[in-house]
């Protein structure tokens, strides 16, 4: 079995001021979304010292983030306050665990966060427009964001287009509208939409993983 590691990178400035609860809700949407990419139903965990520890407590029901959860992540956020790093994973076997971490930093600029989502998935079960509507969700569910996408270390190993350039990922969402004409290299340009307007652009660097 091939696993293809993909690692999205989002940073974005929350408008509204940022709690231990509304972290919670946003984690709540997107792993809604990650059901979608995977084709199935996860559980989430907070995360532990050890495996064993970490599968005790769960960190959403159907109706949100549970009562353990939100006094785990209050409990944080007042210990580190302004920041409020954390956690949480979804308990599968080590080759196949996904997780994301939430990372609001103390930073000149209010409310800026960083997600990063490091999921794992058979290459057999792998869904490209899955994967581009996850990211055109990210993209559209938070203000000005940028993201980048990486698959199985792509930048690390060198597999970029430019090896000798600085790499955007596999994947790469801006905030604005670019044309493809300025991009002749890339594999894909792609409009992402809000209200029938375009709002930014998803660039699809090279073909394949």
């Amino acid at each position: 079995m091939a696993i293809i590691r993909l690692e999205i990178n989002v940073y974005y400035q929350q408008q509204e001021t940022i709690t231990a609860n509304t972290a919670l809700i946003d984690l709540f949407n997107i792993t809604r979304q990650i059901d979608i990419f995977f084709g199935q139903k996860k559980t989430w965990y907070l995360t532990g010292y050890s495996r064993k520890q970490a599968l005790q407590h769960v960190v959403f029901d159907e109706q949100g983030p549970t009562g353990v959860a939100i006094k785990s992540f209050e409990k944080d956020y007042k210990k580190n306050f302004p920041a409020l790093i954390t956690g949480i994973w979804d308990g599968e076997k080590d080759e196949l665990s996904s997780g994301i971490d939430y990372s609001k930093m103390p930073s000149v600029r209010p409310n800026w966060v960083w997600l990063q989502l490091n999921l794992n998935i058979d290459s057999h079960q792998l869904d490209v427009l899955r994967l581009i509507n996850l990211v055109s969700y990210l993209a559209l569910s938070r203000n000005s964001s940028n993201i980048q996408v990486e698959s199985n270390e792509y930048t690390l190993k060198g597999k970029q287009v430019f090896p000798d350039r600085l790499s955007v990922g596999w994947m790469l969402y801006q905030p604005r509208i670019i044309d493809k004409s300025y991009l002749p290299m890339v594999e894909d340009v792609l409009p992402v939409y809000q209200n029938n307007e375009q709002i930014g652009t998803l660039i699809v660097t090279k073909k394949g993983i």
